[in-house]
């Protein structure tokens, strides 16, 4: 059964193993237990893999290397970049340890041991205990007496919300440099565009935000 056809290669499933195959050598290059990618066009063409060893990714593109299948997790945060996911990045687990991995497998972000779940280029975000906590490379933390209802990187931003507001922050040691009121939502996010972010709401554009 085809699962998904790309340029050069297809990938289907054949005994309950998924094969990745090439179509110009005509050979299969590899088999994995899962894998795993977003429907949406992104920066390189990439495959979050799982075999028995734990989970990787490769990048049919040739873009990099491939991580190797050694995480125990491994997700692309929703990052939308001029309406293009970015896979530069990866959140990734291993032996009850959190990491960043930039695309060549290094590591953006060394050992955390709360579950991160957002980031952007300054600062990480973790949630423990049902709170999120903002932290910078140094593992400091910032700003733990705002209240948060979630935590977004967004580009060089961070976005905070609480409830309906949401507050707009670069360098977490000055002052908020927005706050607004969103309407009630089911599904939200944001999309980056040079220094303006559509904030999405429910898959329409509720505002747009000039940041200098």
């Amino acid at each position: 059964k085809i699962i998904r056809k790309l340029d050069i290669d297809t990938i289907f499933k054949e005994n309950n193993e998924i094969k990745l195959y090439n179509l110009v050598s005509k050979s299969v290059i590899d088999s994995y237990e899962k894998i795993k990618y977003y429907k949406t066009l992104s920066s390189s063409k990439y495959l979050i893999t799982k075999k028995s060893s734990g989970y990787g990714v490769i990048f049919l593109d040739l873009s990099n290397k491939p991580i190797a299948n050694e995480y125990d997790y491994i997700s692309v945060a929703s990052h939308l970049v001029d309406g293009i996911l970015d896979t530069s990045k990866f959140i990734a687990k291993k032996n009850n340890n959190w990491y960043i991995l930039n695309s060549d497998g290094s590591l953006f972000i060394e050992s955390v041991g709360e579950e991160i779940v957002d980031f952007n280029d300054n600062y990480y975000i973790t949630y423990t205990n049902n709170t999120y906590h903002i932290y910078d490379k140094d593992k400091i933390e910032y700003l733990p007496g705002l209240p948060k209802t979630n935590v977004y990187g967004v580009g060089k931003y961070l976005f905070i919300l609480y409830n309906r507001q949401l507050f707009i922050y670069e360098n977490c040691l000055n002052p908020v440099l927005k706050i607004l009121e969103i309407s009630n939502y089911d599904k939200f996010y944001f999309n980056v565009n040079e220094n303006k972010v559509d904030i999405m709401v429910d898959g329409k554009s509720q505002e747009t935000i000039e940041l200098s």
